[in-house]
């Protein structure tokens, strides 16, 4: 296909099932390409919050504001939709400083957001 190094994982556990497929670049930096089904590019390191929501206008500028409210600054944002018909897209923000749980509560309060998870892979 696309990625002539192409390695997927799928990782089950609690009832749940997450899947994620990563390439090397030019470079042989890693790459993330696909989070289900989602397909992106992101280096999988530092501070990451990987959102799911409805694919519809504002959403990011009203996440990106409530972060920039809580003081907490957006280094990259990656941005996919669903490309199966599915109405939903995904984001991945690498940040420079860790969310608090209020400023994490109050994304996961809009509306039109599905799913919230922060990853610190250093």
């Amino acid at each position: 296909g696309d990625y002539p190094y192409l390695i997927g994982v799928t990782l089950k556990g609690d009832g749940r099932e997450h899947e994620v497929a990563g390439t090397l670049s030019g470079s042989n930096e890693p790459r993330v390409v696909d989070i289900h089904g989602f397909r992106l590019e992101f280096r999988p390191q530092g501070r990451l919050m990987v959102l799911r929501n409805d694919d519809v206008p504002g959403v990011v500028g009203r996440f990106g504001t409530i972060l920039g409210e809580g003081k907490v600054n957006i280094a990259d944002i990656h941005l996919a939709r669903a490309v199966d018909g599915r109405s939903d897209a995904l984001a991945v923000l690498r940040l420079d400083q860790q969310p608090g749980p209020e400023v994490l509560a109050r994304i996961q309060a809009l509306p039109e957001v599905k799913e919230i998870h922060v990853f610190d892979l250093g």
